[in-house]
């Protein structure tokens, strides 16, 4: 059942600490992005002393520097393919002068087509369970994930906007530091697991 998830949204998140931003500081950083191969849409959206989002190419990705932490988002065309997303934030990374040493976090979205998920999802638990209130229209699962090398949540449940299909979401999490390439080869090996013991609790 994996291998229909459509993988849609992806945000990259480090802990970081970069310091106010003076405008000279910031045309820096969005010069430096417009050379690349992979941003040269690259404008910025808003910014503050200590906050700065920037647009890296039109409703697909962009660039959110906090005073705490860096989150990169972008939505993912065709599927979750760890080369080019390791590319496009080491982009990142070397603009903003950051080792690719880091702790690191990372929330994949994804949908899947159903019949009637809300429908679907609340006769599956009233069958395995107990028959529930007629104003509960669907129910949602969240199961925590904790191995060798990472620790998070992934969650299945009817996506509230569209009853045709299911949500799902991995937040996925390394405490030791390690290079964006390791952390990325350990989300697609998690991802790409036989989770049918997850799975079962809907019908697509």
């Amino acid at each position: 059942m994996n291998n229909k998830i459509k993988w849609n949204n992806l945000k990259i998140i480090i802990p970081y600490i970069m310091g106010q931003f003076s405008e000279k500081k910031i045309e820096s950083i969005i010069n430096s992005l417009k050379e690349s191969s992979f941003f040269g849409k690259a404008s910025l959206i808003t910014a503050s002393s200590n906050t700065a989002v920037i647009a890296l190419d039109v409703n697909k990705k962009s660039l959110l520097i906090e005073p705490q932490k860096i989150t990169y988002a972008c939505y993912l065309e065709d599927e979750f393919d760890k080369n080019i997303i390791q590319n496009q934030f080491e982009v990142i990374l070397n603009t903003l002068l950051i080792d690719d040493f880091n702790q690191y976090l990372i929330n994949l979205e994804g949908t899947l087509e159903a019949e009637d998920s809300h429908k679907n999802s609340r006769e599956l638990y009233s069958e395995k369970y107990m028959p529930l209130k007629e104003e509960i229209y669907g129910v949602g699962y969240r199961f925590l994930v904790k191995n060798s090398k990472l620790f998070g949540e992934f969650k299945i449940e009817p996506l509230v906007t569209d009853k045709n299909r299911y949500y799902f979401q991995w937040i996925l999490n390394k405490s030791e530091y390690v290079t964006i390439a390791d952390m990325l080869l350990d989300v697609q090996e998690e991802i790409e697991k036989d989770w049918s013991c997850c799975y079962n609790v809907i019908r697509s």
